[in-house]
């Protein structure tokens, strides 16, 4: 499980955004954010303890307030401060911590960081921003998955070794020669040129010489071609994506690997889908809040958890005025800059 730890009043939105992020990849349950997860009633700090000793990894959101808005002390050397405790349980107990800058923050200085959590200080940042949000959450993942591979290879080398001298042993050169001439999966990722976004709709068509299969695309914007015969390893296969709303041409590919990843670009005039979260003045979600992009151009209402997701038929980085309102009321009257891919937070507060 990878463990999430941040200020509310310094970074809540890329902690949600970040969590929503992994959530897609990683699935709900390898994902731990204190508000998401810790039951109503439960011991806090004790919870967290178990949740982080226990982590592959730790990922430690810091924003420009991390230490505390100026002029306050240093927030990190207050005994109960729950950042600090998390941070030093998993140095305790060996967990990998994962620096993550946002907002334009940088590592703070070592002498500035209690005893129990100095070592912080050497830890390998991972820089996390607006415009490349998806590559630099795509180079997250490998660390962490290299994180996970380090804590659980001490564990599975014994057992790897003895079941392939045993398989080589009992079944020989036999087994060798059919496993080389298996079927193997072959995913195809199809994703909007430019954003980054998964296009999660249609289906992809797989030809070569006079065969061909047809798989749906999922929610990943991935189609996955099970048991594709062997004998096409290495060779050419013609790849036709079929999505409405997109320019799409079949294309040739070699298959070196098991993943064939197109880039599809929109047919019709430009647009960009915006997901976002609203927050009270609290930073907690708020639901059945109406959005308004530039004067009725888009609308969509926060669901139940406090997001939104919508198509705007403007191109991403355009700046359009915001409307927000909530039972009448308007808590957010301004411009915003459509993001193409990271999440867009709106404070939703009456009395701004």
């Amino acid at each position: 499980m990878i463990v999430l730890s941040y200020r509310r009043a310094d970074s809540p939105g890329f902690a949600r955004a970040l969590r929503e992020r992994l959530v897609r990849e990683l699935g709900a349950d390898r994902v731990f954010l204190d508000v998401e997860t810790i039951e109503a009633g439960a011991d806090f700090r004790e919870r967290l303890r178990t949740a982080v000793s226990t982590a592959e990894a730790l990922v430690v959101v810091i924003g420009p307030e991390w230490l505390g808005p100026p002029p306050a002390a240093n927030r990190l050397h207050n005994d109960d401060d729950a950042v600090r405790l998390e941070i030093a349980t998993a140095l305790s107990a060996g967990v990998p911590v994962v620096p993550v800058l946002v907002d334009g923050a940088t590592m703070p200085d070592a002498d500035v960081l209690p005893d129990d959590v100095r070592a912080l200080a050497d830890r390998n940042a991972v820089v996390l921003g607006n415009e490349r949000f998806e590559a630099d959450v795509e180079r997250l993942l490998d660390v962490l998955g290299a994180g996970a591979v380090r804590r659980t290879r001490r564990y599975l080398t014994v057992l790897v070794t003895s079941l392939v001298v045993l398989a080589v042993a009992l079944v020989g050169t036999l087994v060798v020669q059919r496993m080389a001439r298996a079927p193997f999966l072959l995913t195809v990722e199809l994703k909007e040129t430019g954003s980054g976004i998964p296009v999660s709709d249609g289906e992809v068509v797989l030809s070569a010489g006079e065969d061909s299969w047809t798989r749906p695309v999922d929610e990943r914007g991935r189609a996955q071609f099970q048991a594709v015969p062997a004998a096409l390893r290495d060779e050419p296969v013609t790849v036709s994506p079929r999505v409405p709303g997109f320019d799409t041409a079949s294309s040739t590919h070699r298959v070196t690997s098991n993943l064939v990843q197109l880039w599809l670009r929109r047919a019709e005039g430009p647009s960009v889908t915006v997901r976002g979260v609203v927050l009270d003045a609290n930073n907690r979600t708020l639901a059945g809040v109406l959005l308004d992009f530039d004067g009725g151009a888009a609308m969509a209402t926060s669901d139940s958890a406090g997001n939104f997701s919508v198509t705007v038929p403007r191109r991403a980085g355009a700046v359009v005025p915001l409307r927000a309102t909530h039972a009448g009321v308007v808590g957010y009257d301004d411009v915003v800059t459509l993001p193409a891919s990271t999440l867009l937070v709106v404070t939703f507060d009456p009395g701004a």
